[in-house]
């Protein structure tokens, strides 16, 4: 995930905006899901195709992205945003809106700019700050407190499961001990200097902190479940011929959502290698929407952080060809 903010003074910039809604196929009196509202440059956009009973409804799990969302639609019935993972879409349908199902939903995943910029959440390794990674600033457990509790070797299994980082153990290993000298790592800064005095520097286009900070995040905030969760509720709550579009930025994201599509849209296909990101269907429930689509290189040029993102999108198929 990377409109200029009403609340706040960083800014947050949308992945794709105009293939995204454009792959939603709006109905002006539908109801739409921005799953990852951020500073709302897809809710805005979808906004501009509906009509008085058309609606949006969105979810952010970080107070300020909520703070931002009110400012803006203060007085608008057809928005409401709820403070919450996108994963709670089901029970926010079953007790706000009668059940009724959505025509389109967007998850733009991963960390927000205004999250990266500001030094205080602690997800940048370039800026010093506390080391904090909590997408909900109202959730107990930091960064900073699970590693002064963790296992070597739990903290090994998040930085390879999560980060695919093939010196997780050396990291863990350095993390662990530091922690035994009674110098706990608590600011972004302590764990990206370890990390660059730990291992080496084997790719020169990317920091070697990269893929911990990833996999920390992940973990701290729970993303692949709720990613998982998310994915098995879709077939409850879309309307047919509903449009899910999924924008993913890094290989974990990428291969989680290709498995999930190729599971519910495959038909009779075995299904033992997916069952970790899908429930299990006989049948194919959606069809695919075009390919996979990587983000334009002009994008790139005017937003770097878009460089690593893919959008796909899937439609529910009607009854009658389920």
């Amino acid at each position: 995930m990377t409109q200029k903010q009403t609340f706040g003074t960083h800014h947050h910039v949308p992945v794709m905006p105009k293939e995204a809604v454009d792959g939603l196929n709006i109905k002006p009196e539908g109801l739409y899901v921005d799953a990852t509202y951020g500073r709302g440059g897809y809710t805005q956009k979808i906004m501009s195709f509906l009509n008085e009973r058309g609606s949006v409804i969105a979810f952010d799990k970080d107070v300020e992205a909520v703070k931002d969302a009110k400012a803006k639609y203060t007085g608008d019935t057809r928005f409401q945003i709820f403070h919450s993972s996108f994963a709670s879409l089901k029970k926010v349908l079953e007790e706000h809106y009668g059940n009724r199902k959505v025509d389109g939903v967007v998850y733009d995943f991963g960390v927000s700019s205004p999250q990266l910029d500001d030094a205080k959440r602690g997800f940048s390794f370039s800026k010093e700050g506390p080391l904090d990674m909590r997408m909900d600033q109202q959730a107990k457990q930091t960064a900073a407190s699970w590693l002064e509790v963790a296992s070597e070797r739990d903290i090994a299994e998040v930085l390879y499961k999560y980060g695919d980082e093939k010196y997780s153990r050396r990291i863990a290993r350095a993390i662990v001990t530091r922690r035994s000298n009674q110098q706990p790592v608590k600011t972004t800064k302590d764990l990206a200097e370890l990390i660059v005095s730990t291992v080496p520097s084997y790719q020169k286009s990317k920091n070697p902190a990269t893929k911990t900070f990833q996999a920390i995040r992940i973990f701290i905030n729970n993303e692949i479940d709720e990613m998982t969760e998310a994915c098995n509720d879709l077939s409850d709550v879309m309307n047919s011929g509903g449009r899910v579009v999924f924008i993913t930025f890094h290989s974990l994201e990428h291969r989680c959502i290709k498995k999930f599509i190729q599971s519910v849209t495959a038909g009779n296909e075995s299904y033992t290698v997916l069952t970790s990101v899908m429930t299990q269907r006989k049948q194919p429930v959606f069809k695919r929407i075009g390919k996979a689509v990587r983000v334009s290189n002009d994008e790139i040029l005017a937003n770097r952080r878009s460089r690593s993102a893919w959008m796909r999108i899937m439609e529910k198929l009607s009854c009658q060809n389920i």
